[in-house]
């Protein structure tokens, strides 16, 4: 877990119970706090907006900043669920002409910020099986695929959908 930001503001102390403990509901859910994370430069307290930005080096838009920090915060929730070890994920935020350069899908949710690819060896860290069964739990109201090489899309796009490209 990323160390808590310091800060020359008093009141900071009151985020530190939400920053050890990013899964918790309070903490998914407070603007306040959601608004702390991105001005020090996170998405939440687990990941940074630079490893959000695209790869082609633009940042996360501030009008995609309630996507991304939806997508993170349900993160957090799997993240904890698998232990409480890091989740890096492959690929987050891309711009329109990125995921087009990519051959990315037309309504890619990652142009929307709020996906995430996790590689096959991330999965097999955590066990296939566990993985695609926390990750059900937590989107419930999102989008679970799972590609040919193995890898793994999570997105938090509000209704439910499932895919398996193999």
């Amino acid at each position: 877990m990323a160390k808590f930001p310091k800060s020359r503001l008093a009141n900071n102390h009151r985020w530190r119970k939400y920053w050890k403990h990013p899964y918790s509901f309070r903490a998914r859910h407070s603007r306040k706090f959601k608004k702390f994370c991105w001005s020090r430069g996170y998405v939440s307290p687990n990941f940074t907006r630079a490893e959000w930005a695209c790869s082609d080096g633009t940042p996360v838009p501030y009008r995609l900043r309630k996507n991304a920090q939806r997508q993170a915060f349900n993160l957090e929730l799997v993240r904890h669920k698998l232990g409480d070890r890091p989740i890096g994920g492959i690929s987050y935020y891309r711009t329109s002409s990125y995921n087009r350069q990519i051959g990315g899908a037309t309504a890619s949710r990652h142009v929307y910020a709020d996906a995430t690819d996790f590689s096959v060896e991330t999965v097999t860290r955590f066990g296939r099986n566990k993985f695609l069964a926390v990750a059900e739990k937590v989107y419930g109201r999102g989008g679970v695929g799972s590609y040919p090489s193995g890898s793994v899309h999570l997105d938090s796009r509000g209704y439910r959908a499932r895919w398996n490209s193999w």
